[in-house]
């Protein structure tokens, strides 16, 4: 064996070549100073992220207190572990961690490039913000619970649609919060069920607030199952749907009231669509025409034939005079009435317009006069 093919001692130290080899490739910035922060080498990595190359300024790439972070470095003052955001020469922001070491008159610098770290974090948090700006819109909680010992977490939504406040006792247990619940809904039973097999299950329940107001929530959630195959944990969603509650409550009262008014008053309520060209009526109009109620209502020719043929032409008219008049328009008809007999109606008419202010409709009641 030659000498030049002697193999390299384990202990030896690394050749330039290889060290140089190292530093080209490593993925820290590394840059050498002089003491007034003049690059004197640096590299790829470093002017890849930076923009700078050797004879630029350290220090233009930082102001307030980072610049006064490398400006200690550079008088040869420790560095405290730190990470603070640089600018490159581009004008992008850059996030490092600096460490500083002297080598005789000059500064030897590692930065690590922690910009994707900040980015996920920025991200993260708004993530956070717009979920939680979602849940507070769309009156929206989440949750947890291990199984089987029932222990849990709330998100602050959900303490509040349970008339409770996050205290540092944290989620109550399942079964404070089961007690919470109407004992008509039997929400406990339901749950525990669920906790036996995997799968994804909904219920609907009435929570009790301290004062006996009542909160109407939708649950839903997923039984989940650890590593052995049995159920491990239960997540989901709870919704707010009280105010849906109130508002179909309150709608359902409005109509029974305009219906027992449009009953006493004797009044006909009725909807012309000009695009399928019928009328539909309320209970009481179908009444007043003698024929079983018709949710599709009549088409013109057979709402016609209820009317006296001598006021066609003014009931056509005072159509054709609604198309052009903002306000309702009046016209007296005589309709026949189930035994044959004719009476005198006054029909009053607005025109219900789309949104670009072309008519949809003719919207309309008839009172017996």
């Amino acid at each position: 064996m030659s000498e030049s093919s002697a193999p390299t001692s384990p202990d030896a130290p690394p050749s330039a070549g290889s060290l140089a080899v190292w530093l080209e490739q490593s993925y820290d910035l590394l840059a050498l100073t002089d003491a007034a922060g003049c690059i004197r080498w640096c590299n790829p990595a470093f002017e890849r992220a930076t923009g700078l190359q050797a004879g630029a300024d350290l220090l233009t790439l930082a102001a307030g207190t980072a610049r006064d972070a490398l400006a200690a470095g550079l008088r040869g003052d420790a560095l405290a572990p730190a990470e603070f955001a640089l600018r490159t020469a581009s004008g992008a922001l850059l996030w490092i961690e600096a460490r500083v070491s002297s080598v005789d008159v000059d500064r030897l610098w590692t930065l690590r490039d922690t910009t994707a770290r900040h980015e996920l974090a920025d991200r993260a948090q708004q993530l956070s913000e717009l979920l939680d700006m979602a849940q507070e819109f769309g009156r929206l909680g989440v949750w947890e619970r291990e199984i089987p010992s029932a222990r849990g977490h709330w998100d602050r939504h959900v303490f509040a649609f349970w008339g409770m406040t996050p205290t540092e006792g944290g989620t109550p247990d399942f079964l404070e919060a089961a007690n919470r619940v109407h004992p008509d809904d039997r929400l406990d039973q339901r749950y525990l069920d669920s906790t036996r097999q995997a799968g994804r299950y909904m219920a609907r329940y009435r929570v009790v607030h301290p004062d006996g107001s009542l909160r109407r929530i939708q649950s839903q959630w997923e039984v989940k199952n650890g590593p052995d195959g049995a159920p491990v944990r239960a997540i989901g969603f709870m919704f707010d749907d009280t105010d849906v509650y109130d508002l179909a409550r309150s709608l359902d009262t409005a109509s029974a009231q305009l219906r027992l008014a449009a009953e006493l008053a004797g009044i006909v309520i009725w909807r012309h669509d000009l695009l399928t060209d019928r009328l539909r009526y309320n209970e009481h109009g179908f009444k007043v025409l003698g024929i079983p109620y018709r949710a599709e209502g009549l088409s013109r020719a057979e709402a016609r034939a209820y009317i006296h043929a001598d006021d066609i032409a003014k009931l056509s008219a005072a159509a054709e005079q609604s198309l052009v008049t903002p306000g309702p328009v009046d016209v007296q008809t005589r309709h026949r009435w189930p035994d044959g007999s004719w009476r005198d109606l006054l029909v009053r008419r607005v025109v219900e317009r789309d949104a670009a202010g072309h008519p949809r409709a003719f919207v309309g009641v008839s009172l017996d006069i």
